[in-house]
């Protein structure tokens, strides 16, 4: 019954699409499927790279809470973080693996320091290597302390925290409420 549905309503959505909103559609939809080919093609490229150890890459973190363009980032949590970065967020450098621990009692199973590719979508993280061969600026992962429980979520920026743990980076920066920063007094 949900499933006929669900069909039931994609089917009403369609017939009240426009023929140029079909159109794009159709064409986002194949140009989605070209990125994912090419982002494969690339991932593939960089794993041969990495295990020659010719892959060098230089991470840069815009560190500058007023510059940090959420826009870019997909979690939905985001809308609530934007409306008030500048006031009540802000952004320090703090010791990778002390984060990662208060991340999860298992680190080397979620964000493992010799396995990269196993745990993650190879195409989001070619997609990450790229941006930083660019020399693209990396927006830092925003965590929030759950300071009665002694550990941390990870909003936004699992895939940066798991890249740089491969790439064995001691310190990175972090966003995080202003008013966690006794909390995170440990974590440096």
């Amino acid at each position: 019954m949900i499933e006929n549905k669900k069909n039931e309503d994609s089917v009403n959505l369609y017939l009240r699409m426009t023929e140029d909103e079909i159109d794009k559609f159709f064409k986002d939809k194949e140009d989605s499927e070209k990125q994912c080919i090419y982002l494969e093609k690339k991932a593939k490229d960089y794993k041969r790279k990495m295990k020659k150890g010719s892959l060098n890459l230089v991470f840069r973190w815009e560190t500058d809470i007023n510059k940090i363009d959420l826009d870019q980032l997909n979690t939905q949590l985001i809308e609530d973080i934007k409306k008030n970065l500048t006031k009540d967020y802000v952004i320090e450098i703090l010791n990778l693996d002390n984060v990662v621990l208060k991340v999860t009692p298992t680190p080397e199973i979620n964000f493992p320091k010799d396995k990269l590719w196993e745990n993650r979508q190879n195409y989001i993280i070619a997609r990450l290597i790229e941006f930083i061969e660019k020399g693209g600026i990396l927006i830092p992962p925003i965590i929030s302390p759950i300071v009665e429980k002694n550990i941390i979520a990870v909003i936004d920026g699992n895939n940066r925290i798991a890249l740089c743990r491969f790439c064995k980076l001691k310190e990175i920066p972090f966003i995080f409420q202003k008013k966690y920063i006794k909390f995170t007094e440990d974590l440096k």
